[in-house]
């Protein structure tokens, strides 16, 4: 009886530190999902022109698979029907754009007098609108609070110019827009195992 009442106690003495351990555990896990998280968001958040390409790849290759998989029941390589469905839709793509682009240069041809027109039309409310302004100033001023200086101008930072700040970003999209149609055809080329891998 004596060795059973040392061995209830030696029991008792050892359930804290393992009950302590597994906190430990299930706080260190629970730390290293959070780090886990924050590093792949910031990955992701700095790696994003790699990431976003492949992504809309991926989503490419799943929408068109089921032509590609249509063509190759007609016995046509699977290659070249991932190809053939490829450029039929950048072809699709561009007749698209060619029908917009003539309306397009008509409204920024006609972006200036529209614009000309519209503050026409709003030149007697932003005349009502400046008077009560005025009328609140005094108003203001009368009942002891004294105007706020006005704000100094902002100054221009000095950066990029545009001609070169609008090359940079066509040579972005350009370069985008080749690896998604590159990782297209590829993964519709690869088949199945391919997008699954």
């Amino acid at each position: 009886m004596i060795a059973s009442k040392a061995a209830i106690e030696r029991l008792n003495n050892q359930t804290p530190p393992i009950e302590l351990e597994a906190d430990i555990d299930a706080r260190t896990v629970r730390l290293l999902r959070a780090l886990l998280i924050v590093a792949i968001g910031v990955v992701m958040y700095f790696a994003h022109a790699a990431f976003v390409p492949v992504a809309l790849a991926l989503l490419s290759a799943l929408v068109l698979s089921a032509p590609v998989e249509a063509l190759q029941r007609r016995r046509v390589p699977r290659g070249l029907s991932a190809v053939f469905i490829v450029l039929t839709l950048m072809a699709a793509v561009s007749g698209a754009l060619n029908a917009v682009w003539a309306p397009a240069q008509h409204w920024f041809a006609s972006a200036p007098q529209t614009v000309k027109t519209i503050k026409q039309k709003v030149r007697p409310v932003a005349h009502i609108l400046d008077q009560i302004e005025d009328m609140r100033a005094l108003a203001a001023s009368t009942h002891g609070g004294s105007r706020a200086a006005p704000a100094p101008p902002p100054v221009a930072a000095a950066g990029e110019s545009a001609p070169v700040m609008i090359f940079d970003a066509t040579r972005s999209m350009i370069v985008a827009v080749v690896t998604v149609v590159i990782l297209t055809v590829f993964l519709l080329s690869g088949g199945p195992p391919m997008l699954a891998k």
